[in-house]
């Protein structure tokens, strides 16, 4: 999967992308102690899944340390 990281009425928002089906996408940002709005979701071809992130990272930042793992 592939994402972007935006701002959105002063929230972080990670869209989550992926050609294929990718099951049980999960989010960390090492060393953070951060929240996402969810995780250990399903990603459908070319549609994206819309998450909230919540905590002391900046953008560029979580740009840096985000991980997508997923089981494929």
């Amino acid at each position: 999967p592939t994402f972007q990281i935006s701002k959105e009425n002063d929230k972080t928002v990670v869209i989550v992308s992926a050609s294929t089906l990718k099951r049980w996408v999960y989010l960390s940002a090492p060393e953070d102690m951060g929240v996402f709005s969810d995780n250990a979701f399903d990603v459908f071809p070319e549609e994206s899944k819309k998450i909230y992130y919540t905590g002391n990272l900046s953008m560029e930042q979580l740009k840096e340390k985000l991980e997508l793992t997923h089981l494929g």
